[in-house]
């Protein structure tokens, strides 16, 4: 969906910002969704986590 497309292209931004620390930072940031920065900077909902 539109919506997805646009969430996945706020994780390229990321990966273009962060380069190959964006991994681990992510891993950092926790596996649950509602809590992970990279996720929600990445729009909850539009990634289908609400």
């Amino acid at each position: 969906t539109d919506d997805v497309l646009e969430h996945e292209a706020i994780h390229k931004q990321q990966w273009q910002k962060y380069g190959m620390l964006f991994p681990f930072l992510y891993f950092l940031a926790g596996r649950d969704p509602l809590r992970n920065r990279f996720e929600i900077e990445a729009g909850l909902e539009k990634g289908g986590y609400l």
